[in-house]
Order: structure tokens, then sequence, then C-alpha cells
């Protein structure tokens, strides 16, 4: 494995992780709305 397939490995790795943790927290937080709220029709 060369050193940019390492990169590639390590960001992916990082990204399953973050990304629904902080997808999480902004939805907790009120900083984003679920696709539900968003594209609730009774709004």
């Amino acid at each position: 494995m060369n050193n940019l397939d390492a990169v590639c490995v390590n960001v992916d790795d990082f990204c399953q992780i973050f990304l629904p943790t902080w997808e999480k927290y902004l939805i907790s937080s009120g900083i984003k709305q679920t696709e539900k709220q968003a594209f609730s029709p009774l709004r």
C-alpha cells in the first residue's frame, strides 16, 4: 500500500466515526433538522 492509499484509508476511517456522531450532535442541538422536520408539509 502506498502513502496515498494509507491517507485515504485513514480519512475514510475517521469519517466513518466522525460524521454520524457530528450529525447526531447537530440534530440534538437544533442546528440541523431531520429530513422529516425539514420537509414536513405542515410547515
